[in-house]
């Protein structure tokens, strides 16, 4: 990944690579830990600014009945 000095106007723009995780529909992105649904999706444009984000996948379980 590549980084660089952040300014009061920066945007980062959320990759379109869509993670896997076993058992899991991935939902997109969000900034809660415990998020249920999803803020961000690949390819939306984030506005950073100069603050530090954080963004955590957000999965919902996959259920099987047989």
């Amino acid at each position: 990944m590549e980084y660089s000095l952040a300014d009061e106007n920066s945007s980062f723009v959320i990759p379109d690579d869509i993670p896997e995780y076993d058992g899991c529909i991935f939902l997109g992105w969000s900034t809660s830990t415990d998020a249920v649904s999803a803020q961000y999706k690949p390819g939306d444009t984030l506005y950073v600014g100069t603050q530090d984000i954080t963004l955590y996948a957000v999965w919902k379980k996959v259920v099987s009945i047989s």
